[in-house]
């Protein structure tokens, strides 16, 4: 039996999309980087605000210099959806 169709898939709800997902579909030009867990998204305009808005650990997120192109960028923990997957699938 089958549980489901083809027909059945959707689009993905914003709450399945990962955090860069959401992040990329309002600000496609945005940069991304990661450490590990860590999800790094250069700052630009809007950016800070759509997060506060949109974003439930908001507050856990900080703001650093980049060494490699002296831009501001911000650190978001444990939101590399990539690294968790990885992780769940090892």
């Amino acid at each position: 039996m089958e549980l489901f169709s083809a027909f059945d898939i959707k689009e993905k709800s914003s709450m399945d999309k990962s955090l860069k997902e959401q992040i990329l579909e309002v600000f496609p030009d945005a940069e991304f980087g990661h450490h590990e867990s860590d999800l790094y998204v250069k700052v630009q305009p809007g950016l800070r605000e759509w997060l506060k808005s949109n974003y439930q650990f908001y507050t856990n997120i900080t703001g650093f210099v980049s060494q490699i192109d002296k831009k501001p960028w911000l650190s978001i923990p444990f939101a590399n959806q990539d690294f968790w997957d990885r992780k769940l699938s090892s």
